[in-house]
């Protein structure tokens, strides 16, 4: 000013700015950090973010996977309608299901898709997201579990004992072809849902509720006899 030189200083409050760019930082570091696989795209499909999940799920380098097409991670053995739905679906009101989808070396596997759209301040649609949760071995477990629950009902459908499964209120909700035949019913099915009272000599009821009072606290084996009233009003010993 004149001959004298000057400092202008200009300070402006940066607190919220900060505040939201802390936030930012957070949130990007949960998406990078977590397990399951995330991928933003643009509008049109194209990937503008992954995270680490990601990478490794589908063996890509995270600079080699920016800029493909989000149906490129996809596989055609997938169903025509199942791949024709994820987009526009997710530009209505978002995409859940089960799809195959492919790695980078071209190897299948079957995950769980949940796509949604994400929307800036104003409403306006401005990305959409794709979350992945390989689920190839639980896939493997579930059928290993049903495979084994086959082979324990065909055991136990064959056995000449008869067999029974109650819930601690006595209620049936198993039974094999042979307590059925004891009983007088043509089919398991029948008795399923009926409390097991309903086939005993009365005078057994009692006894059978203490047996069940008794296995609660100590699961040693009871090995007893009972009497037993079938459907047509028989009554039968039974160990």
């Amino acid at each position: 000013l004149g001959d004298k030189i000057m400092l202008q200083a200009i300070v402006r409050d940066i607190t919220e700015r900060k505040k939201a760019e802390e936030q930012i930082s957070i949130l990007a570091h949960s998406l990078k950090s977590i397990y399951e696989s995330v991928c933003i795209t643009d509008i049109e499909g194209n990937i503008i973010f992954v995270n680490n999940s990601f990478c490794e799920t589908f063996n890509y380098e995270y600079e080699k996977i920016i800029g493909k097409h989000f149906s490129n991670l996809i596989s055609d053995t997938n169903p025509a309608n199942i791949q024709n739905q994820i987009l526009p679906s997710t530009l209505n009101n978002g995409w859940k299901g089960e799809v195959t989808c492919k790695r980078r070396d071209k190897e299948e596997f079957l995950s769980y898709l949940s796509t949604s759209i994400i929307r800036n301040d104003n409403g306006i649609p401005s990305a959409l997201i794709a979350i992945l949760v390989d689920i190839t071995e639980r896939k493997k477990s579930e059928e290993a579990l049903r495979e084994s629950e086959e082979r324990f009902r065909s055991l136990i459908d064959n056995m000449i004992e008869s067999a029974i499964i109650i819930d601690w209120n006595g209620k049936i909700i198993f039974a094999n072809q042979s307590a059925a035949r004891l009983v007088g019913l043509n089919d398991p099915a029948e008795g399923i849902g009926k409390r097991v009272y309903k086939f005993l000599h009365p005078d057994f009821i009692q006894k059978v509720t203490q047996s069940i009072d008794r296995i609660k606290s100590d699961p040693t084996p009871i090995i007893d006899e009972y009497k037993i009233r079938t459907v047509n009003g028989e009554d039968i010993w039974v160990e």
